[in-house]
């Protein structure tokens, strides 16, 4: 896993998922999941496998640009919006 960003009660974070990156929004108090989205394919070379991109979270979006993809924003509590791809 990456490292984490928080904001507005959300933490934000990249993880490998099977053969996936995803980016998931967790409930800051609960630790619910909130959503996840797919955002790259799952990262894989010989100094360790895993998603190693931390989001960041600014100007009310997530940005994060997982190895090997273009960059990815959406809003913390959404998941999704027009045009995620930057």
């Amino acid at each position: 896993m990456s490292g984490l960003a928080v904001a507005d009660g959300r933490v934000v974070t990249l993880v490998e998922s099977g053969t996936k990156q995803q980016v998931w929004a967790l409930d800051f108090a609960s630790g619910k999941t909130l959503w996840k989205t797919d955002v790259a394919a799952a990262y894989r070379n010989g100094m360790g496998n895993g998603a190693r991109a931390t989001p960041t979270i600014a100007g009310g979006r997530v940005v994060v640009s997982p190895e090997r993809a273009v960059c990815w924003r959406s809003t913390p509590r959404r998941g999704r919006s027009p045009g995620n791809r930057m």
